[in-house]
Order: C-alpha cells, then sequence, then structure tokens
C-alpha cells in the first residue's frame, strides 16, 4: 500500500509533500500560494487526507498517484471552505451572504469590468486542461447580466500549421444543431397557425403542430416495423427521442439522403415502444430537415438560414464546407490521440446531416443565438421575434425524462426537450446540448433564471467532458457556488489520463477473453450480409481473395499481422465508419470493432492510424446463426447485432434474437438484434446478506416533553412559526415529525386538537394518509414482483405470461378484465404505466361510487375516455392504484390489505397502521376531520369502502407510525433498527424514479423540473433532491417527504382538507433552516396566502358569465341520463316533481331559494360528492359545480354547509340539442369538460360535443 512507502514521522515530510504536490499541478498552484497553511496540526490533516486517499488507490506510479489525489482534494469543496480558500470579508460578516468567487459574486452588475470572465487566473486553468487533454484549440464564449453582455476567450491553434484560434474561426457545432431543427420545425407550424404558409398539407391534417402523427404529415414515406408507432408517433415523439427506435447510425452512408433515412425505418428494428423510454437518434432530426423542406417552400438550409441565421445576423454560420473554408476560418480537426483528421462532413453529405449535426459557426455568432435564447425566443438587440414564445417554451421544457434521478446530490433529475437537456444544479436550472463528431466537441449551456450562457467549441473529440469542467468552474464561481462539479470532471479526467498514460506504456491488453481458434474456420463465416435497412456487409477470412476483401486486407496490413489474429475483416462504409474488426470471443460470437483507417496517414503525418484504435472497447457484438446440414455439416446463415442499445433491456430480449432470411448462394442475411450480450452483466447485481447499519436504535422522541428537552429541530422560532401557520390559516390540529442524521435521530409535535370537544393532538392520533398511501401500493407491486422472481410466490400467473415485472402488459396479467376504449393503451399499457399516471386515462373520479369494489372500476374503465394517448402525458388516475390492489389480492393469495399488512407494517412494527375505520377509533385515537372553512365534517371513509379505496388513499396511520417508514425510505428500503429488507433495492430505486415529467420546468428558479414515479415525486430544490407525495381527502391534509441525500425526511399530518401550500411551507421552512439554506420558498408563499384571503373576497372565482336564462325551459334539460361508465345523473328543474328531485330540491332549499333560480340541480351518487348545481352560461352551455350537501350541519354546528362551496370552479356541461320539427327542439344529452384541466386529445382533433367531451351522458 502506499502509506507504507511514505513516512508521517515530521511535518517537514508533510510539508515536503504538499510543496511538491503544489509545484507539479500548475492549475492548483493559486489556492496554494494563497493558502494559509501555517500550523502544524493543519498540515497533517492535510497531508494525511492526501495519503488516505492514496491508501484507497493502491497505484505503482506514486508520483502520479500524489498529483491526482492532491488535485482532488486540493479542488474539493470541502477543502475551498478551509484556509486554502480565499473567504471574502463580506462573508466573515455575513454568513447567509453567497460566497464570492474570483469571479465576483453572483447578482453583481458585471457590465463595467470587461475582463470579469476570462481572468489571468481562469485563463491559465483553461490552459492547463486544454493541455492536459491534448485539445489544439477550443474557443469560449460567457454571456452574462441583464444586458447579456459576452465575453470571449481562445485558446491554442486551429491549424496544424499553427494558426491561432479566434472567436470567429468556425466549427462543426455538430448535434448543439439540433436546437436550430426543433426551432424551425415550431416556426414552420407557427406560420400554418397564423397563415403565413401556403404549401398545401396532406388532405387529412387540417392542422401542423407537436401532437401531429408522422404518418399523416409523410403519409407516403413513414413506416416503423412497429405498427402502433407507425401509427401513433407524433412529431413531439420522434424530435424528443421517444419513437422507440434506437440510434442505427450505421444504417446509413453519405451517399443517403433524408428521403432514403425515412424509408429505410421501416427495417430497422425499435429498441424499445413508443414512448417508453429515452433514446438519443439522430435519423429523426434528418427526417425533422425533411419535413421542413417538404412543407415550407425551400430547404431545410434556406429556411434555418432565412428565418433564424439572418434575422440574427450570424453571417458566419452556414451548413456547407465551402464556405466555411473562405478565409481559413474554418478550423482543422484532431482526433482524441492528437492525430489530424479530415473535417467528417463535406458539401455532399449536408443536405443528409444538416438537421441533425451539420451546422458550422463561431463564437461571436453563437452568442447571438444564446442572446435570444436568454431573452425568450426574442432578439434583444432588433425586438425581433426569431423562435415564437410557445415554440421555445415547448422545445427547451422536459418532454421525457432521461437520468431519472439526480446523477450526483447537487444536481436533479434530467430530462430532454427537443434539441435540449434540461437540469438543476445546486438550485439553478439549466439547458444544455453537448454535440460532438470526430474531430469536433461543442456544448451550448444557457441559465435562464441567472441570465446566463456559454458556448465552448473544441477541436479534438471530447471523451471526458474537458469544456463541462471548464463552463461548470465559471458557473459556480460567477453564481457563487461551491466548485462541486467541476472539481469532480477534472479530478475524474485527471485519474483517467493517468490511467490512459500507463497503459500507453504497457503491452497492449485484449478486452475479451478470446480461445485460440474459433469453433468453426473463419473462412465458414466470410460473405457476404444483406439487410434492407442497413449497406451490405461483406466480412473477409484472411484468406479471402475476392476484390473488395483484397483491398480490405491491404488496409488493415497496415495495422497488423493479419493472418496472426483470429479476426474478421470488413470495408463498412457508413457515415462513421469505413471499416470494421470481428475479434473472435466464443463460440459463434465476435466482438465488433468499429473503425475508420487512414493507412497512409493524414495531413503531414503520413504514418498509418485509425480512428478507433484497436483495443478500444468492443461497440457491438455478433453472434453468428449457424444450422447444422446432413449433407455439408454446420452452415452459417446469418449473423445479429446487439450493442446499439446500451444499459437498458430491450423489449427484443424476451424474443427470439435472430431472425433470418434464406441464402441465395453465399448471400447471407444479417438481422440486427439490439442489445450487447455483454451488457446483459449491467442488469446483474451480487447479492450480499443484509445486516443492521446501526446495532441499536437510533435515538427519538415518543413524545414532545423529551423533545422539548433538546430543541434540535423544533425551536422555538420554528414553533413560533408553525403556531401562526396554524392558526392563521385555520388548521384545526397538526401533527409533525422529523427524522434527520445518519442515526435517523426522530423528534415529534404537535399542535391544536383533535376533537371539537378540544381534545389535544398527540403524536399517536391516527389521520388518513390519502394518496401518501399510493407508496406502499407501488412497494407492495414490487415486493410480489421480486416473490415471482424468486420463487417465493405459487400462484400460477395466467397462461403464457413467464414474468411478472414492471414492463409486463395489464392485458396479460389481467386478460379477463382490462380494457379501455383506447386499443393501443389496452394492448401496451404496462404495469410501469398504469402506476405512473400515464396510461392517458383521465381522473374520472366521480364514476365510482361507495358500493363499487376493484374489479367494478377495473371493468368501467372500458367505458372511460381517454384524456390523451398512451405515455403522452402525465395525468393523476386514483383508479390506476385501485386497480393495483386488485392485482395483489389476484395473485399474492390474500388481500390487498393483509398482504401490506404483513410485508411492510407488521416488519416495521406500525402497530397502529389499519385500513379500517372501527380499528383506528379504538381509544379515541382518530382523529376528527374539518373542511378547509373550519367545519367539521364526518370521517369519509367507512370500512365498507376499505376494499375499494385502499390502494389509492385507504391507509390510516400517526407520525409514531410513519418515521418507521420514512427511515426505511431513507436507509433505501432497508429498515436500519433489524436490518430487514422491506423493499427489495430495485424496487425502491424503481419507485422512487422519474419516469414521467410533471412541471417539464421549473416552478421557481430555486426549484428544478418535477417527475412522477410511482407513488413518489422526485425534485429538486436550491440543489438537494426532494422525493415526497400529498394526500388529500375531505377533512385531511398530508405530507410524506424525504431527502436521500440529506438523511432528512418528513411526516405532516392535518386534519383539515385543502391545505397542501400551508403545511408544505411548514416542511420547507425546516429543510431551509436544517441545511442552512436560503428562505426562499417560505416567504414567498406565506405572502401568497395571506393575499388569497383578500382576493377570493372581490373576486368570483368561476370563469365563465352567466346569462339570465338559456333557449329552452329547464325542465327539457331536466330527465335522467345515463353513462355505462358513471353512475347515473338525475337534473331536476325547480319544478321537478319526482320523487327523487322532491328529496333534491329540499337539500338545496336549505341553502338557497329553488323556485326562483335558473339553476338544475342534480343527484349524483359519486364517492366524492352527492349533488350538483348546473348554472347557465350561454346558449346550451350550463357550468357544473359538485357538492357534498349537510342541510342539517354536522357535529356541534347544526347551521348548513357544503363541503365544495357556491362558486368554487366547475365542469363544463354543454347540451346537445336537436331541431325536430319547426319551433321544436330536444335534448339529447350533454358532455362533460374539465376533468383534465387542458386540451384532451379528442379536443384536438376537433368534432361534435358528443365526440370531444370528456363524458358523455345520454337522455334517456
Amino acid at each position: 500500500m502506499v502509506h507504507a512507502s511514505l513516512s508521517l514521522s515530521s511535518v517537514c515530510l508533510h510539508w515536503q509533500l504538499l510543496a511538491t504536490t503544489c509545484r507539479s499541478i500548475s492549475a492548483i498552484r493559486p489556492l496554494c500560494e494563497e493558502s494559509t497553511l501555517r500550523t502544524q496540526s493543519i498540515v497533517t490533516a492535510y497531508s494525511s487526507a492526501i495519503l488516505t486517499r492514496l491508501a484507497e488507490w493502491d497505484p505503482t506510479d506514486i508520483s502520479a498517484a500524489i498529483n491526482i489525489a492532491a488535485t482532488e482534494l486540493f479542488l474539493s469543496p470541502f477543502l475551498l471552505r478551509e484556509p486554502c480558500a480565499r473567504v471574502p470579508e463580506e462573508r466573515k460578516q455575513d454568513e447567509q451572504a453567497p460566497f464570492s468567487s474570483p469571479l465576483g459574486p453572483s447578482g453583481n452588475d458585471h457590465t463595467q469590468d470587461p475582463h470579469l470572465i476570462f481572468t489571468p487566473e481562469l485563463s491559465s486553468f483553461v490552459q492547463e486542461v486544454t493541455n492536459n487533454a491534448t485539445i489544439p484549440g477550443l474557443s469560449m464564449a460567457v454571456i452574462y447580466g441583464q444586458n447579456h453582455a459576452a465575453e470571449f476567450g481562445t485558446w491554442g491553434q486551429k491549424t496544424e500549421d499553427g494558426n491561432e484560434m479566434t472567436s470567429d474561426t468556425l466549427f462543426y457545432l455538430a448535434s448543439c444543431s439540433k436546437a436550430f431543427l426543433s426551432a424551425s420545425i415550431g416556426i414552420l407550424m407557427d406560420d400554418y397557425a397564423h397563415g403565413r404558409n401556403g404549401t398545401p398539407l396532406p388532405p387529412n391534417v387540417a392542422r401542423f403542430d407537436w401532437y401531429t402523427k408522422v404518418k399523416d404529415i409523410l403519409p407516403d414515406d413513414w413506416q416503423l416495423m412497429d405498427d402502433w408507432a407507425t401509427e401513433k408517433a407524433t412529431m413531439r415523439d420522434i424530435l424528443s427521442h421517444q419513437s422507440g427506435l434506437p440510434r442505427h447510425d450505421f444504417s446509413y452512408t453519405p451517399h443517403d439522403t433524408p428521403l432514403s433515412v425515412v424509408r429505410k425505418m421501416r427495417y430497422l428494428r425499435p429498441a424499445f415502444e413508443l414512448r417508453e423510454r429515452f433514446h438519443y437518434n439522430n435519423m429523426m432530426y434528418i427526417l425533422g430537415s425533411f419535413v421542413i423542406s417538404k412543407y415550407s417552400g425551400m430547404t431545410y438550409q434556406d429556411f434555418v438560414k432565412t428565418r433564424i441565421w439572418e434575422p440574427l445576423n450570424m453571417s458566419s454560420t452556414t451548413l456547407y464546407e465551402s464556405e466555411a473554408s473562405r478565409n481559413g476560418k474554418l478550423t482543422q480537426a484532431w482526433n482524441t490521440r492528437g492525430r489530424l483528421i479530415p473535417n467528417w462532413l463535406n458539401d455532399k453529405g449536408i443536405d443528409l446531416m444538416a438537421g441533425a449535426g451539420g451546422i458550422m459557426s463561431s463564437a461571436i455568432d453563437m452568442v447571438k443565438w444564446v442572446r435570444m435564447l436568454l431573452n425568450a425566443g426574442v432578439d434583444p438587440v432588433t425586438q425581433a421575434v426569431v423562435v415564437p414564445r410557445s415554440v421555445f417554451e415547448t422545445v427547451t421544457s422536459v418532454q421525457i425524462p432521461v437520468q431519472r434521478v439526480g446523477s450526483w446530490p447537487e444536481f436533479s433529475p434530467m430530462g430532454y426537450g427537443m434539441g435540449w437537456d434540461r437540469v438543476s444544479y445546486q438550485g439553478h436550472e439549466i439547458v444544455m446540448h453537448a454535440g460532438g463528431v470526430p474531430g469536433t466537441s461543442t456544448f451550448v449551456v444557457f441559465l435562464p433564471a441567472d441570465n446566463l450562457g456559454f458556448v465552448a467549441l473544441a477541436n479534438a473529440e471530447s471523451k471526458n467532458n474537458y469544456e463541462l469542467a471548464i463552463i461548470f468552474r465559471i458557473l459556480e464561481d460567477y453564481l457563487g457556488l461551491e466548485r462541486k462539479h467541476s472539481t469532480r470532471l477534472l479530478s475524474r479526467f485527471l485519474q483517467e489520463k493517468a490511467v490512459s498514460s500507463k497503459a500507453t506504456t504497457s503491452q497492449p491488453q485484449e478486452n475479451h477473453n478470446c480461445s485460440s481458434s474459433s469453433k468453426l474456420p473463419l473462412e465458414a463465416y466470410a460473405g457476404i450480409y444483406v439487410n434492407p435497412g442497413y449497406p451490405n456487409i461483406t466480412l473477409c477470412a484472411p484468406t479471402s481473395n475476392s476484390l473488395e476483401c483484397t483491398q480490405a486486407l491491404e488496409h488493415f496490413a497496415h495495422f497488423e499481422n493479419i493472418t496472426g489474429h483470429e479476426s474478421l475483416y470488413a470495408i463498412v462504409p457508413t457515415m462513421w465508419t469505413s471499416h470494421a474488426r470481428l475479434t473472435y470471443v466464443k463460440e459463434n460470437t465476435f466482438d465488433v470493432f468499429g473503425t475508420y483507417l487512414f493507412p497512409h496517414g493524414y495531413g503531414r503525418n503520413q504514418s498509418s492510424f485509425e480512428f478507433w484504435k484497436k483495443g478500444d472497447p468492443a461497440d457491438v457484438r455478433a453472434e453468428f446463426v449457424v444450422e447444422e446440414t446432413l449433407d455439408e455439416g454446420p452452415r452459417v446463415v446469418g449473423v445479429g447485432l446487439r450493442g446499439l442499445v446500451h444499459g437498458a433491456q430491450t423489449q427484443s430480449l424476451t424474443r427470439n434474437a435472430m431472425h433470418t432470411v434464406a441464402p441465395q448462394h453465399r448471400l447471407q442475411a444479417v438481422q440486427y438484434t439490439l442489445h450487447a450480450v455483454r451488457h446483459k452483466a449491467y442488469l446483474f447485481c451480487e447479492c450480499h446478506e443484509q445486516t443492521p447499519l446501526h446495532a441499536t436504535p437510533s435515538i427519538w422522541w415518543d413524545n414532545a416533553d423529551q423533545m422539548e428537552e433538546l430543541h434540535s429541530i423544533f425551536t422555538p422560532e420554528l414553533s413560533t412559526f408553525i403556531e401562526e401557520v396554524v392558526d392563521n390559516e385555520n388548521i384545526p390540529g397538526l401533527s409533525l415529525a422529523v427524522v434527520h442524521g445518519e442515526q435517523y435521530t426522530t423528534e415529534f409535535k404537535t399542535w391544536g386538537r383533535k376533537t371539537e370537544d378540544g381534545d389535544e393532538m398527540t403524536s399517536d392520533t391516527i389521520f388518513y394518509l390519502a394518496s401518501c398511501s399510493k407508496a406502499f401500493l407501488s412497494a407492495s407491486i414490487g415486493i410480489l414482483m421480486d416473490d415471482y422472481e424468486h420463487g417465493r410466490n405459487a400462484t400460477p400467473l395466467p397462461s403464457g405470461l413467464s414474468r411478472f415485472d414492471w414492463y409486463t402488459k395489464v392485458k396479460d396479467i389481467l386478460p379477463d378484465d382490462w380494457k379501455l376504449m383506447d386499443e393501443w393503451a389496452s394492448e401496451k399499457a404496462t404495469m410501469r404505466d398504469i402506476l405512473s399516471h400515464q396510461s392517458g386515462l383521465a381522473s374520472h373520479d366521480l364514476s365510482y361510487g361507495r358500493n363499487d369494489t376493484p374489479l367494478d372500476v377495473v371493468r368501467k374503465m372500458r367505458h372511460l375516455r381517454p384524456a390523451f394517448e398512451l405515455r403522452e402525458k402525465y395525468h393523476y388516475t386514483n383508479q390506476m392504484y385501485i386497480l393495483g390492489s386488485y392485482v395483489i389480492s389476484k395473485y399474492s393469495g390474500m388481500s390487498y390489505m393483509n398482504f401490506v399488512k404483513r410485508r411492510i407494517w407488521e416488519p416495521l412494527n406500525m402497530s397502529s397502521t389499519t385500513f379500517y375505520e372501527s380499528e383506528a377509533s379504538r381509544d379515541g385515537k382518530l382523529t376528527q376531520a374539518w373542511t378547509r372553512t373550519g367545519r367539521r365534517i364526518p370521517i369519509w371513509m367507512h370500512d365498507e369502502q376499505a376494499p375499494l379505496n385502499a390502494g389509492p388513499g385507504g391507509i390510516m396511520t400517526n407520525t409514531v407510525d410513519m418515521v418507521k417508514w420514512v427511515r426505511t425510505l431513507l436507509n433505501s428500503g432497508v429498515d436500519p433498527i433489524s436490518g430487514t429488507v422491506i423493499i427489495p433495492k430495485s424496487t425502491f430505486d424503481t419507485v422512487t424514479s422519474v419516469q414521467i415529467p410533471v412541471d417539464k420546468r421549473a416552478v421557481r428558479p430555486e426549484f428544478s423540473i418535477t417527475g412522477y414515479g410511482m407513488g413518489w415525486k422526485r425534485l429538486s430544490y436550491q440543489g438537494h433532491e426532494i422525493i415526497l407525495h400529498a394526500g388529500g381527502i375531505p377533512g385531511f391534509l398530508n405530507w410524506v417527504v424525504f431527502l436521500p441525500s440529506d438523511n432528512l425526511g418528513f411526516v405532516a399530518l392535518a386534519n383539515a382538507g385543502e391545505k397542501v401550500d400551508q403545511v408544505l411551507m411548514i416542511i420547507y421552512r425546516i429543510i431551509e433552516d436544517y441545511l442552512g439554506l436560503q428562505r426562499k420558498y417560505s416567504p414567498q408563499l406565506v405572502s401568497a396566502i395571506q393575499n388569497k384571503a383578500t382576493i377570493e373576497l372581490v373576486i368570483p372565482s368561476n370563469n365563465h358569465s352567466r346569462s339570465s336564462s338559456p333557449p329552452l325551459p329547464l325542465e327539457d334539460y331536466a330527465g335522467v341520463y345515463v353513462n355505462p361508465g358513471y353512475p347515473n345523473i338525475t337534473l331536476c328543474a325547480p319544478t321537478g316533481d319526482s320523487s327523487a328531485c322532491i328529496q333534491a330540491l329540499k337539500a338545496f332549499s336549505h341553502f338557497e331559494d329553488v323556485k326562483q333560480s335558473q339553476t338544475l340541480y342534480a343527484i349524483i351518487s359519486s364517492l366524492w360528492i352527492t349533488h350538483g348545481r348546473l348554472q347557465h352560461v350561454k346558449e346550451h352551455t350550463f357550468e357544473m359545480s359538485g357538492t357534498y350537501l349537510f342541510p342539517h350541519g354536522y357535529g356541534k354546528d347544526q347551521s348548513s354547509f357544503e363541503t365544495w362551496e357556491r362558486g368554487s370552479p366547475g365542469l363544463i356541461a354543454e347540451f346537445v340539442v336537436e331541431e325536430l320539427l319547426e319551433n321544436e327542439r330536444k335534448v339529447m344529452g350533454f358532455g362533460l369538460k374539465g376533468f383534465v384541466g387542458e386540451t384532451t386529445m379528442r379536443q384536438r382533433m376537433g368534432g361534435s360535443v358528443e365526440e370531444t367531451a370528456e363524458v358523455y351522458f345520454t337522455k334517456i
């Protein structure tokens, strides 16, 4: 070990070690020179820390290891807060002030200093990075401040002759071009919407927008192998990389056109189903450029120039290498090993790659683009709208998650829009995209809330994100943030560089275990292989003598002794490769190494080299299919490629991996499957025996008296704040628990009362959890899946179903019961889809009643109209959690209530938790319930409704029990007291990870995007990831919140309905104070709540003006209306005389003079409401508001009231009236709209009321 060879005997040696390190790493020399390391104790601490890091490494090269470990240590956020970093005087005076770095504190006016960003220190740092990374040249620009000031910096050379890099040097933007394509598509859509484009759309396309089907806009050209994706894919789907098609980048060549690429797609195998996962795909941006060329009246090249570059005066930007090369402005390109290579694209291939990666631009021009982006699509110089606001917001908003959890604690989950990634870092939202083609690496980054943007253009391909390290260093210093990510990236880069340097001086090692020879002679595998979606591939054995093989072997002979390797060789003329090696691994399996050969070098250096060097990791594995024949013996009939999709299991893994066609002579068929066999290893993990994290229970307090003695969380100031919220916001009682620290210390506190008689709230008072129950359901589903996987469940699955997991189709697990109105959703919806609220079904909460069973609810779904297509959007749906409880009851061998009790509550000793009101009411522990206005109401659910509501919202519990749940969540599913695995790790990770975006952009600057997992939302606040869920039913509002990286969790239970913001405000106040964050959330929300009461007194809450009377007498609208998915609705005019109407009018008469009103009154037998009002708006349109009437009050107050008060926003009911004879009209039915809160797919398509309504009722 390293520490054995280095003595700690003297402080002098410690200092010598540090001094040597400082001298050897110029990037950190300023920090070392300005440090105040003056005491032996500090020197010892630093040296010991370095030696500890070295001990973990155990490297052979001590000097290299010291450099790396010391760099990592000195640049770590911890040390930057210690004497080695400069602390400004203002921070010493006020610890709450943001960190002020050498680049200046956030929020100051930076426009006065022309060299504020690229200081000498930063320039030196950048130069050090470029030198170490072997970057010949780098051009950067930083845009900052309200006035969008810009600074430029350049380093290195742009040609091998040594011509210096300049800010007007042109680079290929590579995939940073995609943002121009998505903006152009949106501009074209806006042209059609406002009548500025005369090019006719296909006959069946009424409008061109993000939800236009690709099959409709390209009816003659679009087809995928997956019929559903062909039918359903929209422009939004393909540009946000959720078409299901993997990259297939080797399928097209420089000779292809956009049209030929589009038409090849029908032969390319999908990796996933439509909208199932993000998978990057250049071909869909090629398709986008084809759409613009087809419908704009000009080529895409002319369109983007006319509509974006010219308005922004981006005069040097072009898609043509011939233009870029004029005046010597186009940089040359280098590979990662420092060899000059040709620029990868040229004028011939530009039609193909224009949309995906073909733009060439400079830092000077790109600043104009970024300024416009920081101004939300408007050029701040001319005030011209370049990108319409709706387009800008759509393309930069998250459409699909990419990283479902934060990649590091200070990051939020990341999502993809269209040509943009979106993520939050240390509480600051970042919109960004990277670009890379051979010889070029680019980044475009902007922080919309901070008026900060970056352009980084390098003339060497990046493997280590070195430009990103520089960008994050500037970002962190400019905003006064800790140097976390830049330090991490730099440290990783230096480590990889050290390992790479060591590897280059030793004997090259093969990256696979190959046996001495293949099972068959190499000649048996040689031949021509064809696939209609790919170029033909000729595989050559070392002895092959065809003309093509002779040429290929001559090329490879420059690099190796071809007769001494168990390899096949191929010419593969794609956009990205010229040749390939297939190196034998085992049996009929070969590793495939795509490469680009330069047998005679390039530029001044005429020595041979290849772009992808032998020994690099294989991207693809080839598995040959061999048939046994009676006459000829084994015969190779085809080859399947796996490895085009990394890090995820594809849908084809559960199917036949190979699909061959009959050979024609020696013409073999190549079929490309979708996942490398070697990558399956990523799905396996070692199983270790679980041991308790703590031998003894962590310290916690059972009652408020014990807690008061410590005052760790609930300080007097906080308690006063909470008391004010409880009192001012009319919350009768609140029970709160906080879990914090590595020992899961738990504190409890209560406020108010639990009964109208004044009984005090206690920590063991029981509340309905409402939708906080959903997390127990999703965990239980995952536990059941784990039982099946490990053979612990003997209940047979339906015939033909071999496994039960998150991607199991609901139709397969419930073959007799499941059906939706949307055929595609019926066929394709998985357990993951329904529990992450992306089934497409609207909430339809009024469709089930108190006497329904879970099976009733499941079978009603076939009659309920979807709001969206499957996986198109997030929409909260309680019914799917009812379905989940039914699945567990059907396949676990016990009811869901018993399952969750045995598998979660009992192992955690949650002894007070129950589904039954009768149990919760024993000993007077169940709290009473109140409305938001302070009226007491009955407990909403009774024992009879327990099976129906168990999954989505039926659990009753207290804070004492719930902290046991939260501690388990903070410990990733393991009870930290007993060490028992409650939730399998894979289940925990899946249900808490983002499956679909909810808030596609941050609601406020300090937040991130918000995503939904299964029973959990996930977001980041001021750089801290938060997992949370709210629960609310009449009379209750609850929050369960935990911060996994901060060991902090909360349970907040309130006995008043509709207090979401008020209770969450308390939680955020504690988060801010505990973590030392700025109080950004709480004061704003307090102010909003305080103003809300005043606003409600003067502004009606409904949005529809009402006329005095409808066109028909109210009696004509009255009657019984039916829908097979809903309870019948009886509408009563004020003159109604049926027994039902007499009863309804009598109930309403306690609230208003029904005889004089122009209102229809409804009886609605739902779980949530009993009645409804329909008040006339215009023509045959009424506003319908549901309510629960208490004509005689409840509890001690016997005055009448209703739970949803008059005037609260409701649904829109549009009656369909048919003209019969002259002056005779008949009401046929009515449609309801408003369940969804946004335009549904039916409404986008247009049509009659009956066709566009979210629910349609027929009059009988």
